[in-house]
């Protein structure tokens, strides 16, 4: 059973693009506290969204619930779909190219990718020709953009949303590749 695509505006309206605005996860927050310098939640608060988008729960608050009986998350969410990767136990991915590669079995190759970008200077404030680039080739598109191979960065990469002219979430420019899926 393939994961179905959303229509972008019901995905846009449920994203929360709040890094603190996941289900409460033990998982995803190691601390009580919601500490979100431990968690990188890009990828989990996109799923909520398209989980909610396709329907598989009503609201956001129905998604911690779904683990009152303990387990690894693999039957509920994500992992009804055959998800190979790490879940989290309300069974949502948690990193991007785990992610992407599921992205890639259920709705096929990516819409447009870039590879071999060069590395980002942080310290300046000057926008590389490349973030350009992307931005003119994405123009008037919407869908999923990921972001992997992450400068100085310990973790598989982050996601966010395109919608015609910008970004809704956070775009990781110190990356080395970019994956886009358009959604209609």
């Amino acid at each position: 059973m393939k994961f179905p695509k959303p229509i972008f505006l019901d995905l846009q309206r449920v994203y929360d693009d709040n890094p603190e605005g996941t289900h409460q996860c033990s998982r995803i927050y190691r601390y009580a506290d919601r500490n979100v310098a431990e968690a990188h939640t890009s990828v989990v608060r996109l799923c909520e969204a398209l989980v909610l988008a396709v329907r598989l729960v009503r609201f956001h608050q129905d998604i911690a619930p779904l683990n009152e009986r303990g387990g690894d998350g693999r039957d509920l969410l994500f992992g009804r779909f055959g998800y190979k990767a790490n879940l989290c136990p309300h069974g949502l991915p948690r990193g991007a190219r785990d992610f992407a590669h599921f992205l890639e079995d259920h709705w096929g190759r990516p819409s447009k990718a870039w590879r071999d970008l060069p590395k980002t200077d942080v310290t300046t404030q000057h926008v590389p020709e490349y973030q350009e680039k992307i931005f003119g080739e994405l123009k008037d598109e919407r869908g999923l953009v990921g972001f992997f191979d992450l400068d100085e960065y310990n973790e598989q990469g982050g996601f966010a949303l395109f919608d015609r002219h910008e970004f809704v979430g956070t775009p990781y420019w110190q990356c080395r590749s970019i994956k886009f899926w358009r959604l209609y």
